[in-house]
């Protein structure tokens, strides 16, 4: 991708190339490598640069046709992604609780960050990212999901919830007292409404929860941006 707006945005700004790099807690040897476009910039990099340059993200696409984004450790998809841009609601690790006080609220929604996806073409529903917190779901394999990661989900609707959530599928599920949480569902007696979720760390033990207490769940599509200290 070419990233000349940012360079010459940064220089507009007197911010050196070097500090502009500490500033997005990007090694320097990286920052030059996505500026010369010979290694492909994460989206929540991109997204990073663009906050603080006060530039908006839309504007980075249109300055480069190889848009690149994508940047995880996970094995390929078997399948090619259009290179189409969705902008999607994005939930802050730090916002988790003002989704779950707000969840419900289309003027909430709106106000969410944006989040640059490249998508192919997405079933009907209802989008969102979220970043995730803590290492519940961290087991040291392309598996984890570790803070700082991105996934983009897709909200279940509750009428599927009577039929049997799947299992190994990452969820996120949104609970009234519990919170936000990312686990995987093992078991979901359909007759009761209850549900074992796990943590693919082994240290956290599984809980039981009732889908009486759950506010919304959203399965995970894919995900959308690594931590780039992984």
């Amino acid at each position: 991708m070419d990233l000349k707006l940012v360079k010459i945005v940064a220089i507009s700004k007197n911010i050196k190339l070097d500090d502009l790099a500490e500033m997005a807690n990007i090694t320097r040897s990286t920052f030059y490598n996505y500026l010369s476009g010979k290694t492909s910039i994460p989206a929540d990099t991109l997204k990073t640069l663009s906050d603080i340059l006060d530039i908006p993200i839309a504007r980075l696409y249109s300055e480069s046709n190889n848009l690149e984004l994508l940047h995880s450790s996970e094995p390929p998809p078997a399948y090619s992604l259009a290179k189409n841009v969705g902008e999607i609601p994005l939930v802050h690790k730090f916002a988790h609780s003002d989704y779950l006080s707000a969840y419900n609220s289309e003027e909430y929604l709106k106000s969410l960050p944006i989040y640059p996806v490249l998508v192919d073409q997405l079933p009907k529903g209802n989008y969102l990212c979220f970043e995730v917190s803590g290492d519940g779901m961290s087991n040291g394999t392309f598996e984890s999901r570790v803070t700082g990661d991105i996934i983009l989900t897709r909200e279940l609707q509750k009428q599927q919830w009577s039929t049997g959530l799947n299992v190994n599928n990452n969820l996120i599920i949104v609970h009234r007292e519990e919170g936000v949480m990312i686990k995987r569902i093992t078991t979901h007696d359909v007759n009761s409404g209850l549900i074992i979720a796990q943590s693919l760390n082994p240290q956290y033990e599984d809980c039981k929860l009732s889908l009486n207490d759950v506010l919304v769940i959203f399965k995970e599509v894919k995900l959308v941006g690594r931590n780039s200290e992984m």
